[in-house]
């Protein structure tokens, strides 16, 4: 699939599905999304998204950005260990957006390298460029962290990508809950997130990310991060019918799966499990797709048609 990031192993599906996300804005036109880029227009498009990653996290959306680069030592960068790149990086500062992407096309190659360092240094220069101190203030504990249990993603970096603040809930704007500040989502996004911890009453995802300017979604489902979009801006309306696609970059995947989502009559899985935390919780280890709970989140009520694909149980 020529739009798609692929992921080789475990660990940093948050971050290559929000670059993901990215990367799909960047290959829109005319409401279209180009699924079959040629090699000039993937390499534009991820520019273009680790670009708007980066510029997208500057304090108070001013300031310089920085592109991270692993110290030069005549050799491929997969050569270096985690200790050598951490202690060697250097900054390149870029003042303008026109700059960032130069200063990207420029240093492509050292973030494509594979078995490289390019996930490690998109996250350096998304510290270097917000702060690291503005990071911490970000979240609703200094002391949480950007990476969790097994080397995954936290929600706070995968906010980061995606809303270009680390708070640390997915709900809109700030709560106030037992004289503890709440951080959550400040304002409306470009790209938005969906979450099966939703579909099980864990988490509430306000419309800020839940209902983003562009019909695309970094999903949330059984500890792996994935991504769900409209190919037709223009056919995804407030209620359905529609066609999403569906992409995971780790399940090498040699045809998008098209789902299309329609009413249903008989309510969906919202009505034949119910609403309640407890009904929610009696469904979880049966059959039933989590991608489609997923999409409930955002459309209740409806069923999903895989069009021949297998169900992802």
């Amino acid at each position: 699939l020529w739009f798609g990031l692929v992921q080789l192993q475990g660990g940093p599906c948050g971050v290559l599905a929000s670059v993901q996300a990215h990367v799909l804005a960047q290959l829109m036109s005319g409401g279209r999304v180009n699924t079959a880029p040629g090699a000039a227009q993937q390499q534009a498009a991820l520019v273009g998204a680790l670009s708007e990653a980066l510029w997208g996290v500057r304090p108070g959306g001013t300031g310089a950005a920085c592109v991270a680069l692993p110290p030069q030592h005549g050799g491929r960068s997969s050569e270096l260990s985690h200790e050598e790149v951490i202690r060697g990086i250097t900054c390149v500062r870029c003042e303008s957006r026109a700059a960032l992407d130069e200063a990207l096309r420029a240093s492509l190659g050292v973030y494509m390298e594979p078995g490289g360092w390019g996930v490690v240094l998109l996250l350096l220069g998304v510290l270097l460029t917000r702060g690291v101190h503005v990071v911490r203030s970000d979240m609703d504990e200094p002391g949480n962290a950007l990476m969790g249990m097994h080397g995954y993603c936290t929600q706070e970096m995968v906010n980061l990508l995606l809303a270009g603040r680390a708070c640390s809930n997915v709900f809109d704007g700030d709560r106030s809950l037992d004289g503890s500040l709440l951080k959550g989502v400040p304002a409306p996004c470009r790209l938005g997130l969906l979450t099966v911890f939703e579909w099980y009453k864990y988490m509430e995802v306000g419309r800020h990310l839940k209902c983003p300017e562009l019909p695309i979604w970094v999903v949330c489902s059984e500890s792996h991060f994935t991504v769900l979009f409209a190919e037709d801006v223009s056919r995804v309306a407030p209620q359905p019918p529609f066609d999403l696609l569906y992409y995971d970059e780790l399940a090498n995947q040699d045809a998008v799966i098209r789902l299309s989502v329609s009413t249903d009559p008989q309510g969906g899985w919202t009505a034949r499990v119910g609403d309640s935390f407890g009904d929610r919780g009696k469904c979880e280890g049966q059959n039933i797709p989590p991608l489609e709970c997923v999409i409930e989140t955002r459309w209740p009520g409806v069923k999903v048609d895989w069009n021949g694909a297998e169900p992802i149980l």
